[in-house]
């Protein structure tokens, strides 16, 4: 079991209803952008506390390469694309298409990492799939949008979930010889003058709102930067490094679940059935996945290195 990916997507699950009360004062890449910058610098102060970015000195042309990679997937084919494709669809068809991310990556890391194709895998990733469709939809599939007006915009939340897969996967071959805090805290560091240059055009309106931005906006946007992006992040990667990528990826289903109880808790939604049958499905296929099996790790690495 891992325990770093599992509070990793208890704080990404939690992340809805802040950024829910964040986005009512500031845009969206505003967010973005703030997100980010507080991240990294929370993750800078904690690299030199624990006197770890003299490693930074350590990293090959290779490594930074992939962590110039990293950067742009994570910017470009990730958030971005994911932000333009969820403003063209409709929030549940997002939801949905986003779970599509963890199944990439168990796809990638089969024909990647030579990481074994079981039964038991594959039970299990279809449980936590069925299980977030339940949670998602509240059990009426006609919520679904199948239409032309959405269909530009799903295709490009299907294109971030594979961009989010891809990340995870350049990172778990970096991950192999490297710090996950350092690995987090450069790709961090790298995004924000990216982020910020596409911010940009609307600078001046960026000073005035944080001025103007209230306690709860505060709030919400400091438990995004630094614990659903710093803490979150670093607890994923160190999951990476110790995993095989099915075993961490699974836990992703669980976001939709958390969401839906802490609507439950702080928004006061009602419960329904398909939440509790789906919870429990999900659970199911998060357990399968995670059964011990007594074999280690795979070791395969994404890419042949040179000799």
């Amino acid at each position: 079991m891992s325990w770093g990916a599992l509070v990793a997507v208890i704080f990404w699950g939690a992340s809805f209803v802040a950024l829910k009360t964040a986005l009512n004062e500031l845009s969206p890449l505003q967010l973005i952008l703030m997100r980010t910058l507080l991240g990294a610098l929370a993750l800078d102060t904690v690299l030199l506390w624990k006197g770890q970015w003299r490693r930074a000195t350590q990293l090959t042309r290779r490594d930074w390469t992939r962590i110039v990679l990293l950067v742009m997937i994570s910017v470009f084919a990730h958030q971005l694309v994911q932000l333009v494709g969820l403003r063209q669809t409709t929030a549940i068809n997002g939801a949905l298409l986003i779970t599509l991310a963890p199944l990439f990556i168990f796809v990638l890391s089969v024909a990647f990492f030579g990481e074994r194709l079981t039964r038991i895998k594959a039970t299990g990733f279809l449980a936590a799939i069925l299980g977030s469709m339940l949670v998602i939809t509240r059990g009426d599939l006609r919520a679904l949008s199948v239409s032309s007006e959405t269909l530009a915009g799903d295709w490009l939340v299907v294109v971030s979930a594979l961009g989010w897969a891809l990340y995870s996967l350049w990172s778990k071959d970096l991950l192999r010889e490297r710090s996950p805090l350092l690995v987090v805290a450069l790709v961090f560091n790298l995004s924000v003058p990216l982020l910020a240059a596409l911010t940009l055009p609307g600078a001046k309106s960026l000073v005035p709102a944080l001025g103007e931005l209230s306690w709860r906006g505060w709030v919400a946007m400091l438990f995004l930067a630094w614990g659903c992006s710093a803490l979150a992040y670093g607890l994923w990667y160190a999951s990476l490094q110790k995993h095989d990528m099915s075993q961490v990826s699974i836990y992703q289903y669980l976001q939709p679940l958390v969401a839906t109880l802490l609507g439950v808790v702080v928004l006061r939604e009602s419960v329904v059935w398909a939440t509790v049958v789906g919870g429990l499905t999900i659970l199911s296929g998060v357990a399968l996945v995670n059964r011990p099996s007594g074999n280690k790790p795979s070791r395969k690495l994404l890419t042949t290195r040179s000799r």
